[in-house]
């Protein structure tokens, strides 16, 4: 059995795991660390190779800026991650206002008192 340590310190079998489960090998995943990835970054390694990046094209380009990828990967993370949070926080919102108040959504409406004065309950806490 390979010791992933051996790419990188900080592997951990969960970090490994995390690059196995995205099909890269030791060997490709020790190219990616090598050219600047961290352990911890899987998931952005699989996002540059299904924006069809290579580690040679990383290495040989220099047009491609490592950083400015990053920014991108985190920009459209950090969108996806928002637009997904935001619509279970608005349920949870939802299903708190109607224990609180002990009415739904639909017999106050959005922008029933009741309604409103539980959102801000909810959100101070």
């Amino acid at each position: 059995m390979t010791d992933w340590k051996n790419i990188h310190s900080d592997f951990t079998s969960q970090l490994q795991k995390g690059w196995e489960e995205r099909n890269f090998n030791y060997e490709q995943t020790k190219e990616w660390i090598n050219i600047g990835l961290c352990p911890n970054e899987a998931e952005f390694a699989a996002f540059l190779s299904e924006q069809g990046y290579t580690t040679e094209d990383v290495l040989n380009n220099s047009d491609i800026d490592i950083e400015s990828l990053r920014e991108e990967y985190s920009d459209n993370n950090q969108k996806k991650f928002c637009c997904k949070h935001s619509r279970q926080a608005n349920n949870l919102v939802t299903l708190a206002i109607s224990q609180i108040t002990g009415k739904s959504e639909n017999d106050t409406g959005r922008r029933g008192g009741e309604y409103r004065r539980g959102v801000c309950l909810i959100y101070r806490c």
